[in-house]
């Protein structure tokens, strides 16, 4: 019992310790007005049935990987609109989420959450951030218990968005819609 509270004080010790970072600037950058999630969303429609991943298939997607590379390029920050920047950090999350899945990371496991969660960085803007970090620019954050993000808002509000306006929301296997602005 001993151990583990020491563990769990070490944890909470290096979570605090992180360094988030606030502004992004990429050596190569993509303009923020032509920046669209429409690659995510795509890779959503191919590999989503019934609301279920199929994680074996996206590992070669083209579009989730194009997305993943083009969220190396982007300097958040310049997003024209809180709302732009707050779908940019949803649709972020839930990509790097899927993306540790496919890494064959899992937050099963306490050892597993720490690595899925904290140890294992991607990049935007050309900065090293991982999903603890990510979740950090959500405002305001609301993790759950699998560690994936979602807004505050009614469902109802989000489905009356149409579909280029969406929401990405992955719940474990699970994903609902993707959003290119938030409405708020």
């Amino acid at each position: 019992m001993t151990i583990w509270f020491f563990l769990s004080i070490a944890l909470l010790n290096l979570i605090g310790c992180s360094s988030v970072p606030k502004t992004f600037s990429p050596q190569q950058s993509i303009s923020p007005v032509t920046f669209t999630h429409q690659a995510f969303q795509q890779t959503l429609e191919q590999h989503v049935i019934d609301g279920v991943v199929n994680y074996q298939t996206l590992t070669s997607d083209q579009d989730f990987h194009a997305y993943l590379n083009d969220l190396k390029h982007l300097a958040p920050q310049q997003l024209p609109t809180p709302n732009h920047r707050l779908a940019f950090w949803i649709n972020t999350y839930n990509a790097f989420a899927i993306q540790g899945i496919l890494d064959g990371y899992s937050p099963s496991t306490f050892s597993g959450r720490y690595t899925y969660f904290i140890a294992q960085d991607y990049i935007v803007g050309d900065e090293p951030i991982n999903l603890y970090e990510v979740g950090i620019h959500l405002t305001p954050p609301v993790p759950t218990s699998c560690g994936l993000v979602f807004s505050r808002r009614p469902a109802s509000y989000d489905t009356a968005l149409p579909q280029s306006e969406r929401l990405a929301a992955v719940s474990g296997r699970r994903v609902t819609h993707v959003l290119s602005t938030y409405g708020g």
